[in-house]
């Protein structure tokens, strides 16, 4: 059987929570450009892209200290003319390190 938590798009369109992999970094903004730039790997290599991207679910530590540097990190990265409903939630993520993690369901090519 193969691991749940392991990222993939081959599964039903679903890639598992993503978390920031340099946790030197102690901002919304750089967490959230790393997590961003892990999803477009992981799609590229599953042969799909952030236009492909139908529904994201994000978690924050904290939505008052850290949602206007997400938002600015995914307003520079997402695709204007193909944006996915999102949702953004406030929670007690793995690790105390980590300010943002994010979840998506991506169309296949």
């Amino acid at each position: 059987m193969a691991d749940p938590t392991e990222p993939s798009i081959e599964r039903h369109g679903t890639l598992t929570g993503q978390v920031p992999y340099d946790l030197t970094d102690k901002s919304y903004k750089g967490q959230t450009e790393q997590v961003l730039k892990l999803i477009d790997t992981i799609l590229e290599e599953g042969g799909s892209s952030k236009k492909n991207i139908l529904k994201v679910c994000s978690f924050l530590r904290s939505i008052d200290e850290g949602a206007d540097e997400y938002n600015a990190a995914w307003d520079a990265w997402c695709d204007r003319e193909n944006l996915p409903v999102r949702t953004t939630i406030e929670a007690k993520l793995m690790s105390p390190e980590f300010l943002v993690e994010i979840d998506i369901v991506a169309a296949v090519q």
